[in-house]
């Protein structure tokens, strides 16, 4: 079968197919042909040592082909999404705790668009408990994939979101998607315009998607009782000031949200949560992902040129 592999030399990341054997699936795994992938940042920089490569593609959606010995949920037939390793091939095994039913009426692009950064959304706004219906958020970097996921899913619990992007154009385009307030926000600086729009009350979330180039501004937009999540730092800015007073006098709390270190256990009760919490959200047609463009898997390195040249807004998705 045909697989692809991503190579990184000298800051470029090279796409290169190849003929693999089909993969074998342990007692608790599913076989999938694989219908469509998705391109996600976090396979790039600082995922692919330099000279080295791996298998490329951390998520799938197609059609259950086989299925191990021990698996319940699932049978040959189905129709699933989920997290897996090598996505992008023409069959992958997928742990069945990874897997989720894709919802009959999305079709193999927009189910590939789901597992990953609507997880990571999910696991922000769901089980930190950060948002609730009448909320304001705050997303900075908000046309990332993250970002939108993100704003879909507060957007269909009933919160109102604020977004910042130094770009106008990707701005406007979510207006019609459920952005509320839009900030062209270049770095920091960005907090006063968050707290006029809220009246001065501030945010109960502030999703920091940038890094900490913006940590300071994201506390400073929280209101009383207020969280700070920490998804990435595409800034390469690790470190920053933290203004302790405020930190204390208003009860704000600051949370990291990953995934890489979560147990096997741990990653399985997220993914059962999210099947009961935010895939009717799915089902029901609140949310339908926004994609980009859909190239073919043979057309992969156009695909990695367009997500590093940051002109998408909205999922970059490959078909097989």
């Amino acid at each position: 079968m045909r697989a692809s592999t991503i190579h990184s030399e000298q800051g470029r990341f090279r796409i290169t197919e190849r003929d693999v054997s089909p993969p074998e699936i342990s007692d608790t795994q599913l076989l999938v042909r694989v219908r469509a992938t998705s391109l996600n940042r976090g396979e790039l920089a600082g995922k692919v040592p330099e000279g080295q490569s791996k298998r490329f593609g951390n998520e799938a959606a197609g059609e259950v082909i086989a299925v191990g010995k021990n698996v319940r949920e699932f049978q040959v037939g189905d129709r699933v999404m989920g997290r897996c390793e090598g996505g992008c091939a023409e069959q992958v095994a997928m742990d069945e705790h990874e897997a989720m039913h894709a919802p009959a009426h999305l079709d193999w692009t927009q189910a590939a668009a789901i597992p990953l950064v609507f997880t990571v959304a999910y696991d922000m706004l769901f089980w930190h408990r950060s948002v609730g219906s009448g909320d304001t958020i705050l997303i900075t970097g908000v046309p990332s994939g993250v970002g939108i996921a993100s704003m879909q899913l507060a957007k269909a619990m009933g919160a109102r979101v604020i977004g910042t992007s130094t770009r106008q154009e990707k701005l406007d385009a979510l207006l019609s998607h459920g952005l509320d307030v839009p900030l062209l926000a270049a770095g920091p600086g960005f907090a006063q315009k968050v707290l006029e729009s809220t009246g001065g009350k501030g945010v109960q979330l502030a999703i920091n998607i940038v890094g900490g180039s913006l940590f300071e501004d994201c506390l400073a937009s929280l209101a009383i009782g207020g969280r700070l999540a920490i998804v990435g730092h595409v800034d390469g800015t690790k470190s920053s000031q933290i203004d302790l007073a405020s930190l204390h006098a208003k009860r704000l709390s600051v949370f990291g949200v990953s995934n890489k270190y979560r147990t096997p256990a741990e990653r399985a009760e997220l993914v059962r949560d999210m099947k009961k919490d935010a895939l009717p959200f799915f089902r029901e047609g609140g949310i339908v992902p926004l994609i980009h463009r859909v190239f073919n898997a043979s057309d992969a390195q156009a695909a990695i040129e367009l997500m590093q040249s940051n002109a998408h807004t909205g999922k970059i998705i490959l078909t097989l």
